[in-house]
């Protein structure tokens, strides 16, 4: 039996309307592209939020370098632009050994960060919470860096693979600064000098998601 015409039309119908709701809810509530930083100037993102360098961030046709000490911090901090459940994608590459820390990603919720050789992710003050041991990020070679929370569990993903999870004790913290690059510094490594606590590298891209993306949703981003 022949099915009609109308209803091959409406699976068609049905079908494109599910596609494009899959690209809708992929869709970053806010991102940066760091490879049109122009230096000494702040970088506006696609929702209007801006990212303000401090100390040295240098410009690359690739990225920005943090390589020499310095972060962005951005207008409005991670739980404002996401709620309770969050990804955090980075595009990075690392152009020389981490020797103390290396700070991709920082907010009061979740920091990102190299620990030496070793690929952490914080979550809730939990500083070492996640502990990716058997990864070592390779050096001049881009990878994505991807941090999530549903709501209860945080994930620290590269390339779509998963290296860890953490299950949250108490509510997302929320208060505080958002940086990229690096962080407020806070170690002192002389009398009166304190670092940035910069990443050894460069940052290409940033997306950020008001939901936790999946290995899959991961891979696909560009």
């Amino acid at each position: 039996m022949k099915i009609p015409r109308l209803i091959y039309t409406l699976i068609f119908v049905s079908f494109a309307l599910g596609l494009v709701a899959n690209v809708v809810a992929e869709s970053p509530v806010e991102s940066w592209d760091l490879s049109k930083f122009v230096e000494g100037q702040a970088l506006r993102g696609t929702a209007g939020n801006t990212l303000t360098p401090k100390g040295v961030v240098t410009a690359t046709e690739d990225g920005a370098d943090f390589s020499n000490g310095g972060f962005f911090l951005a207008s409005q901090n991670l739980a404002s632009l996401t709620g309770p459940s969050f990804s955090v994608v980075c595009k990075v590459r690392k152009q020389a050994p981490a020797t103390s820390y290396g700070t991709i990603f920082h907010s009061a919720a979740t920091t990102i960060r190299l620990h030496d050789k070793v690929l952490k992710m914080g979550c809730n003050g939990e500083w070492h919470a996640i502990k990716a041991d058997a990864y070592d990020m390779p050096l001049g070679e881009w990878v994505q860096v991807a941090g999530t929370m549903d709501g209860t569990v945080y994930r620290l993903y590269v390339d779509g693979q998963l290296l860890g999870e953490w299950s949250a004790v108490s509510p997302m913290r929320t208060e505080g600064d958002t940086t990229i690059g690096g962080r407020v510094p806070i170690t002192e490594v002389a009398e009166g000098i304190k670092a940035f606590e910069s990443f050894p590298g460069l940052i290409r891209s940033i997306q950020i998601f008001d939901h936790p993306l999946s290995p899959e949703a991961l891979q696909a981003l560009p």
